[in-house]
């Protein structure tokens, strides 16, 4: 009888370790990995996905001398580390159920587009062309409410706009100011741009849903290194001049508006300042628009 039900009790607990199959989990794009390692055990938690921010996973492995358990660590990576996440679960490892509502982003998005005139005066007219627009975040900084697929975001981005008049005038530098200029008779394919480059602050809402993103908000800039290219051709020979120190408008804000879908799409910028230094030059505004990927 001993014998029977040992025999019974083996065959059971091979069919049950046939019938017994491993479970997978795959997360792509996890915002936050923590690993808790103790003298007997090893906690890890998952924290966000790709698809769903609000997603919690968490495993627990026991340690002891018998147990064939590999760890492997890297070094880190600081370009990619969570800094309000890190803090947090330092701070609160023993409850792992609730998620840092602040997260550092990777790179969010690189912008390439038109820069085009608004309120333009007389003598006046931009001509856009593409890449006169360009910005690149460089930090993002997000804060996650309660409301699933919403997020305040905040960054750090740096750009670079060109505004490029065609026709009969160009920019000219005279001292400190920004003036005007007619082009000599016989000019062809003349062009003149005011260059500039932008430190930008962002501050925008969004809201995302699978691979749909909407983003708005304001941003406030910082413009300099100012100079103005102009080139010409008159009786066959090419001109080429350059004029530095000119005097921008340093401080301006912008409206920003950006829709992706699967992380690209496209956005908009207006501006309400002027480019130039109040009493230092002609007064208009730009707006441009483009790609975002």
């Amino acid at each position: 009888m001993k014998r029977l039900f040992l025999i019974s009790f083996a065959f059971l607990s091979g069919i049950a370790a046939v019938a017994q199959t491993a479970d997978t989990v795959i997360v792509k794009n996890p915002s936050e990995v923590v690993i808790v390692k103790g003298a007997d055990s090893q906690v890890i938690s998952v924290y966000g996905s790709d698809k769903d921010p609000d997603f919690y996973f968490s495993s627990s492995v026991g340690v002891d001398d018998s147990s064939n358990v590999s760890v492997v660590q890297n070094h880190i990576d600081f370009l990619h580390t969570d800094i309000f996440g890190s803090f947090s679960s330092r701070n609160s490892r023993g409850n792992e159920g609730k998620r840092s509502k602040f997260r550092s982003e990777d790179i969010e998005y690189l912008m390439a587009g038109f820069t085009c005139g608004a309120k333009e005066p007389d003598g006046i007219a931009v001509s856009p062309r593409f890449f006169s627009d360009i910005t690149a975040n460089l930090a993002s900084v997000s804060y996650y409410p309660a409301y699933k697929g919403f997020a305040i975001n905040a960054g750090l981005d740096m750009g670079y706009r060109s505004v490029r008049i065609a026709g009969k005038n160009y920019f000219a530098k005279t001292g400190d100011n920004v003036v005007l200029a007619p082009f000599e008779d016989g000019v062809t394919k003349q062009m003149s741009a005011l260059r500039y480059f932008v430190i930008g602050a962002p501050v925008m809402l969004s809201y995302s849903i699978k691979d749909f993103r909407i983003l708005a908000g304001i941003e406030g800039d910082f413009n300099f290194c100012g100079r103005i290219r102009t080139k010409y051709r008159l009786d066959g020979s090419k001109y080429k001049t350059f004029d530095r120190d000119v005097q921008l408008n340093k401080l301006t804000y912008s409206y920003i508006g950006i829709i992706q879908y699967s992380g690209i799409g496209i956005y908009f910028r207006y501006t309400p300042c002027n480019v130039l230094a109040k009493n230092h030059g002609p007064e208009f505004q730009t707006y441009s628009v483009g790609i975002v990927l």
